[in-house]
Order: structure tokens, then C-alpha cells, then sequence
């Protein structure tokens, strides 16, 4: 019976959990070399002049540059795969930990179930008739034995705890990762449409494909100062946080409460059919694979337009590709954009509720544009519908 109670808590010691080894310091300095000639190359071709001895110039610099980005490619989808073992290692880990504590309280039941069994069974009884003394002595080691347990349970639980929260860092880290592929691979394709453009103007060819490129380049630019605001949201949301954590240190606040709790069970911002998914998807106007960071939506004209979930609208205004668009602050650094919208019935600064008109479609019925966002990285929102507004769409969305 004594052996069931042989401390193990060892095992499971903080050099056994820690975390595992980040990527070699000379594979992030190369990607950081990488990323730098490639700002540089970039910058020599925006201010290149189109002439023909400089497109000559121009193809050798877009062929070295192609090849850097195809090896930035290659050492971002390394650390990629290595942050997914490490994931799956953190989920190993955790599960190993719930399955040494799931045996350990198992193991105290059965003690606990044995202990009338062993007053009146075990030669501890007819001691007890002769001295008291061994009684108490008994109960002492019992307790003891009883107390031990517990405090090994509330240590594995502590283990357990920090493993979750690594667990959650690297997740959120490959997610970072994953959008950052999907970028450079945007940057390869306006690479190719480059180098193709600078050898047709060589050969006296039409120069549609200069217009398709700074469709693309607006398009870019229009997206880089919407990330930017969002990055200046993100900043300010966080210094809040912080300050309300310092004036209410009692309150116990669980993060993406609210906003992240009714995943699955938001509205349409608007009635009507999901037409253009998220995701990777041909553009026309610029004849490149773009990454569609949000959906469109097809309603009649001048359509009311409907908060999803209670905010804050923290811009109202115009920007080129989004057109008349609303930003809400959701708290917990979530935010819900509407772009394309023919009248914004609110202000920056208005405090609106789940269900509020904020806008209306355009006359024309253009398509209302929608995204959600976690900091600035776009996530797909028809997860965030639940399955009677996906059947409105007429895309197969679950790709």
C-alpha cells in the first residue's frame, strides 16, 4: 500500500517542460538580411525611370530580387514547420500532464475508498484497543500521505497552466507566420507580372499591365494604411488595458470575452448573398492572385447596414480600395470593418450596440465589403456566422 504513495512530481520537472528550442540565430539573421535587400531592390525599382537602358538594369535587379524572395519563402516556411512541431509538442505535453493528474486524484480515490477497510481489517485495529497512541500516530501518517497528494495536484496543475499558456504564444506566433507566407507569395506574383511588363515594354509591347501594377500597388497601399490604423488601435486598446488592470487589479477579466464568446453567432452585417469568399482568388483589374481579406456581400440598394456586435466606431471616412468605410472597436483588440457603403450613419467616436444601423449600401447596389480582424491579421468571418447565414451564400465557403 506504501508504494502507491512514492512522490513522482519530479518527473515532471520545469527543465522537462521548458519550452523548446527557437530557430538557429544565424536562419533568423539571414531572413533578416534577406528582408532587407529586399526593401532595397524593391525601392531601386519604384524609382527607376522607364527608359531602355534602365529596364535592362531593372530585369537583373528583378531576377536577383526573385531569387531572394524565393529564399525568404523557403527559410519563412522552415520556421513555419518548426513552430508547428513545437505546437504539437506543447499539445503532447499538456495531454501527458491531464494524464498524470487524472491518475493521481484516481489513485487517491481508491486509497480513501480502503481506508474503512484497513480500520477494521489491518492489525492497526487491535492496536488501537491497546493504545490510542498508535490510532493517532495512523491518522497522522494518513494525513500526511492525504496532504502530500494534494500538493503534487496543485503543482501539476501550475505545470499544466504555464504549458497551456506556451501553448497559446506559439499558436498565436503560427498564425503571424502563415499570414506572412501568404504575403510574400503576393509578392512573388507582383514580381513575375514586373518582370513580364519590363520585357514587353523592351519589346514595344502595350503597356496595359503598367496600369495593372499600380491598380495593384494602390490596392497595396490602400491596405498598408488600413493595417497601420488598425496597428495605432491596437496600441491604444493595449495601453487601456493595461490602465484598467492597474485600477482594478480584483477584477478577473478572461481574454476575447465578449466578442470571441459568440463566435458562430454573429449576424450579417446586412441581408443578402456572401458572393466573394475569403481567400487566395483571382483579381481581373490586375490579373494577379490576391489574398481576399474579407467578403462581399450582394443586398439591395441603400440596404440598412448592421453592427454584429456591440463597440466603438473608431473611424469613419474614405480609403482607396475600401471606399466609405467603418472601423468598430470590439474590445480585446477584435475589430469589424464595412467598406463600400453608400452612407455611414455614424461618426468616429459613437458608441453603437449589437443590431444598430450604422450605414447603408450604395445606390448602385455595389456589394457591402466586410472583414474581422484580431489586432491587424485578418481572420475569415463566415466562421463567425452561424449555419443558418451561411446558407445564404452562394459560394461554397466552407473551402
Amino acid at each position: 500500500m506504501k508504494l502507491l504513495f512514492i512522490p513522482f512530481v519530479a518527473y515532471f520537472s520545469a527543465a522537462a517542460l521548458a519550452a523548446p528550442p527557437v530557430p538557429k540565430a544565424a536562419q533568423k539573421q539571414d531572413l533578416h538580411q534577406i528582408q532587407e535587400e529586399v526593401k532595397r531592390l524593391e525601392g531601386s525599382l519604384r524609382t527607376a525611370k522607364q527608359t531602355s537602358a534602365s529596364l535592362s538594369s531593372e530585369l537583373g535587379r528583378l531576377e536577383k530580387l526573385m531569387k531572394l524572395q524565393g529564399l525568404e519563402i523557403k527559410l519563412a516556411s522552415m520556421e513555419t514547420e518548426k513552430l508547428e512541431e513545437n505546437v504539437q509538442e506543447m499539445t503532447m505535453r499538456k495531454d501527458s500532464l491531464q494524464q498524470s493528474i487524472d491518475n493521481r486524484k484516481r489513485r487517491l480515490r481508491q486509497f480513501l475508498s480502503l481506508l474503512p477497510t484497513l480500520e477494521t481489517r489491518s492489525p492497526i485495529a487491535r492496536l488501537t484497543n491497546d493504545d490510542a497512541v498508535y490510532l493517532n500516530q495512523y491518522r497522522a501518517m494518513v494525513g500526511k500521505l492525504l496532504n502530500n497528494d494534494r500538493r503534487e495536484i496543485l503543482s501539476l496543475h501550475k505545470v499544466l497552466d504555464e504549458v497551456e499558456s506556451l501553448n497559446g504564444k506559439l499558436s498565436e506566433d503560427k498564425e503571424r507566420m502563415l499570414a506572412h507566407n501568404d504575403d510574400l507569395k503576393e509578392k512573388q506574383a507582383v514580381l513575375e507580372l514586373n518582370q513580364k511588363m519590363k520585357l514587353e515594354l523592351l519589346g514595344k509591347a502595350k503597356v496595359e499591365q503598367v496600369d495593372r501594377l499600380r491598380a495593384y500597388q494602390a490596392a497595396k497601399a490602400a491596405e498598408g494604411e488600413l493595417e497601420s490604423m488598425l496597428s495605432r488601435f491596437n496600441v491604444a486598446s493595449e495601453l487601456k488595458r493595461q490602465q484598467d488592470e492597474t485600477e482594478a487589479k480584483t477584477e478577473v477579466k478572461k481574454a476575447g470575452a465578449g466578442f470571441l464568446a459568440r463566435k458562430g453567432g454573429l449576424g450579417l452585417p446586412t441581408e443578402g448573398k456572401i458572393i466573394t469568399a475569403f481567400g487566395r482568388k483571382y483579381d481581373a483589374k490586375t490579373s494577379l492572385y490576391t489574398f481576399h481579406k474579407g467578403i462581399d456581400i450582394q443586398t439591395s440598394a441603400a440596404a440598412p447596414v448592421k453592427a454584429v456586435f456591440s463597440g466603438k466606431v473608431v473611424f469613419a471616412g474614405k480609403i482607396g480600395g475600401y471606399g466609405q468605410l467603418l472601423i468598430l472597436d470590439h474590445g480585446d483588440q477584435y475589430y469589424s470593418l464595412v467598406g463600400q457603403l453608400g452612407e455611414a450613419l455614424k461618426k468616429e467616436g459613437d458608441e453603437v450596440k449589437e443590431g444598430d444601423v450604422i450605414a447603408r449600401s450604395a445606390a448602385d447596389s455595389t456589394p457591402v465589403y466586410f472583414e474581422i480582424r484580431q489586432r491587424h491579421i485578418a481572420v475569415n468571418p463566415v466562421a463567425w456566422f452561424p449555419e443558418e447565414a451561411r446558407k445564404l451564400s452562394s459560394l461554397r465557403l466552407g473551402e
